[in-house]
């Protein structure tokens, strides 16, 4: 036997030495046969069915009849089917900066004789399946950095016919598979230390957080009301410290929340998860300077009518007003009004001082404004 092919086989034979020289040769095989003249001394054998082992017998004819029969068994062969890839079955590793990824396919017929091998080939021709990259399994595993990049494999099927020396390998290998393709990605680490903190300029604050691996392929920065001032959206994939941002527009004196969050740009798939952190947040009360204050005093015969007003600008201050032998106080963190009577006598006079005195920096709103004040003086009637 010199070949097998898809449906026929080649056979080869050697004239007989000595005795009465052949007249032909007969082959023979189950649902076939032929009578070759004696120059023959190879034929091909059709008509079989690719991997099921045929027996096949040739022997020489001459004027006195048959000799012995020469017996061999054979298997045509053709290529396989092409295997049908399995949708990867991934899972990341701890710490999400690598993904495994188990390489599935359904095993074919060899058509021809066995075992099938197969051979899984990732994009830019890299092996995964060990060794010359040929199995006799149904699946292979690979691992793929998470830096959101995408790979495809195929698989392809070879029956022994391919590895028997008889002829080339590809007649008995099937095309490669419709591909099947992994993303690399896993849900970003997100932001960590978020703080924002008033910084004393009117409805401003400073942001400042560190952000950790994306697990994709870029690190883009999400803020709300809005990442303010911030130089670049983008950092680098690994993670970046300290990022800072100014952020304004916020209203003086109400609890503002800084929302931050991270995307990787992955397609957010099961494959992938989420292609965006869960956002952190911290609160801000902005402030803005303390006001100049205004006071106001006015003569109703032996009374005073007096009228402060003060701005704390968002941080909690005291107004305050005094005078001889009078004082009173108020917490204040907007604008505010106070007014009431202050009644010495006839013939008084007095002076009025405001002052507004900024309270005790905080973590939060970590700056003491002093204080500020303004003075007016005015003198009740003459008894009557």
């Amino acid at each position: 036997m010199l070949r097998q092919l898809d449906g026929r086989v080649l056979l080869a034979w050697q004239a007989p030495r000595g005795g009465t020289p052949a007249t032909g040769y007969r082959l023979a095989w189950p649902g076939g046969g032929r009578t070759l003249p004696a120059t023959s001394t190879a034929t091909w054998a059709s008509g079989l069915d690719n991997g099921v082992p045929t027996s096949l017998a040739v022997w020489a004819l001459n004027e006195h009849g048959a000799g012995p029969r020469r017996n061999v068994v054979a298997e045509a062969a053709g290529r396989p089917d092409v295997p049908l890839l399995d949708e990867p079955i991934v899972a990341d590793a701890a710490g999400g900066t690598v993904k495994h990824v188990t390489v599935a396919w359904v095993a074919v017929a060899p058509n021809g004789p066995g075992p099938v091998e197969y051979f899984v080939e990732a994009a830019g021709g890299r092996t995964i399946c060990g060794g010359s990259g040929w199995t006799t399994g149904t699946s292979c595993s690979d691992t793929l950095p998470n830096d959101g990049s995408t790979t495809s494999y195929t698989v392809r099927a070879r029956n022994a016919e391919a590895t028997s020396g008889r002829s080339a390998p590809t007649p008995f290998t099937s095309a490669a598979s419709a591909p099947r393709t992994v993303e690399a990605a896993a849900p970003p680490e997100g932001v960590s230390m978020l703080r924002a903190v008033a910084t004393g300029v009117g409805g401003q604050a400073r942001v400042t957080f560190d952000v950790g691996p994306s697990h994709g392929r870029e690190n883009v920065i999400h803020c709300m009301p809005s990442c303010g001032n911030l130089a670049s959206v983008q950092v680098s994939t690994t993670g970046a410290s300290d990022v800072s941002f100014l952020i304004g527009g916020l209203v003086d004196g109400n609890v503002s929340t800084i929302m931050v969050w991270t995307c990787n740009g992955s397609s957010g798939s099961a494959q992938t998860g989420a292609s965006c952190s869960a956002s952190t947040t911290d609160p801000a009360t902005t402030f803005g300077p303390l006001g100049t204050p205004t006071v106001d005093a006015h003569v109703q015969g032996a009374c005073f009518e007096w009228r402060v007003r003060g701005d704390a600008n968002g941080k909690p201050a005291m107004l305050v007003i005094l005078a001889q032998g009078f004082t009173q106080s108020w917490t204040i963190t907007g604008s505010a009004t106070r007014m009431g009577s202050y009644c010495p006598g006839f013939g008084q006079t007095r002076t009025f001082t405001v002052r507004i005195e900024d309270s005790s920096a905080t973590a939060e709103q970590p700056l003491d404004r002093g204080s500020r004040q303004a003075s007016t003086t005015a003198l009740t009637t003459t008894a009557p």
